[in-house]
């Protein structure tokens, strides 16, 4: 029975959804250098030929579609934080001075770091599904005999299991706070 709350359609949709977030966020990043900004055409057909060769590739594909949703929690989480901080009376210049002034660059930091735990999170997420790197034969035959090879369980496998580990993921995530620490506290 169809419902007006299914989006089961949505999944036959799915391969749309990675080409128009990369055409989208490519086109962006090229219009704002110095090069592309006028020669938006050229920024728009790079940006449908990378947009394009997502659909090409399973991996980035399943990879764009779990980076998207992080991404736009992350955005609509700073987006409140700014409004949050404007409601204390601070304008839109004072924030655009902290993020372009050299005291604060601390918070760039964070997103960049944020958004990179997010893209290699949902990489390595996408690749534990697909069995790893590299993962295409099953097994193979030599003169002597038959050896089956690549099981699954094999040396990729068990290093994206090591590094996705809790325990890898958290100390990971400390030297990244150490880091930040050790480089504020040498700005004082």
């Amino acid at each position: 029975m169809a419902t007006p709350l299914d989006i089961g359609i949505l999944k036959q949709l799915g391969i749309i959804f990675p080409l128009l977030f990369v055409f989208i966020v490519v086109y962006a990043i090229l219009i704002k250098t110095d090069y592309f900004k006028d020669n938006k055409g050229l920024a728009s057909l790079l940006g449908i030929v990378l947009a394009i060769m997502v659909l090409f590739s399973p991996i980035v594909r399943e990879t764009v579609n779990r980076i998207a949703p992080w991404f736009v929690l992350l955005f609509i989480f700073i987006i409140f934080t700014l409004i949050a901080i404007m409601i204390f009376g601070t304008t839109e210049s004072d924030i655009m001075d902290v993020v372009k002034g050299g005291k604060y660059t601390f918070i760039i930091y964070w997103v960049v770091a944020l958004v990179l735990i997010i893209t290699v999170g949902s990489l390595t997420s996408v690749l534990s599904e697909q069995g790893g790197i590299g993962n295409t034969a099953d097994s193979y035959s030599e003169d002597a005999g038959d050896i089956a090879v690549g099981d699954g369980e094999g040396q990729t496998s068990e290093f994206w299991k090591t590094l996705v580990h809790p325990k890898v993921l958290g100390l990971i995530l400390v030297l990244m706070i150490a880091s930040f620490t050790v480089r504020y506290m040498t700005r004082m």
